[in-house]
């Protein structure tokens, strides 16, 4: 794995040739784990301050934790998360596409895929962040709401924009498990496998 690993950082912009399965997705699980950290390391503080903001508000009236003021409080931490979701967007495009673009080449796929499925991913972090003010507009509705999950359901548009983003993941995975091309082909000879 590490060798896999070692191998994609040192062909992050090399686009041409092509990749092995193991070694592509040794890369993924690598990408993967590196935006779960990221992630953790950006929600967990967000929600540890909007509950402590609750049950700090809910200790004057003796009831539980207060919904309407975790609300009003992630709701001002909507923005910093998009801007990270921005910026580990485009990390992720530098770090995948030209792995994805060897992985299309080894089953002998233009590098066309690769396009498209960036576009789509680039194209639903553009959706979020155009939406991030609708977020916290109705964040703020539900947190002065009489019931607040009923005003979260209230806006379904925003699940939609969200599917396009799942459109890439599902053209990664489904051209990132088909066979290699045996032998060589048009874009090389056999990849190194690790």
């Amino acid at each position: 794995m590490l060798g896999a690993i070692k191998y994609q950082f040192s062909h992050l912009f090399d686009f041409t040739g092509r990749d092995a399965r193991q070694t592509f997705w040794f890369w993924i699980l690598f990408v993967v784990i590196v935006n779960i950290v990221v992630s953790l390391a950006v929600s967990v503080p967000m929600m540890a301050n909007a509950v402590s903001v609750g049950i700090a508000s809910a200790q004057g009236t003796g009831q539980g934790p207060d919904e309407a003021a975790i609300m009003q409080s992630m709701s001002g931490a909507v923005g910093n998360i998009v801007l990270v979701s921005l910026v580990l967007a485009l990390v992720n495009i530098v770090l995948v596409a030209a792995a994805f673009v060897r992985r299309l080449h080894d089953s002998n796929k233009s590098a066309v895929w690769a396009v498209v499925a960036g576009a789509l991913y680039i194209l639903s972090h553009w959706l979020g962040y155009l939406r991030s003010g609708d977020v916290v507009e109705l964040m703020q509705r539900a947190a002065s709401a009489a019931d607040p999950q009923a005003a979260l359901a209230s806006n379904s548009a925003m699940a939609w924009d969200g599917l396009i983003g799942w459109i890439p993941v599902i053209m990664l995975v489904v051209f990132g498990v088909m066979n290699s091309d045996p032998g060589p082909n048009k874009y090389g000879d056999e990849p190194v496998r690790f």
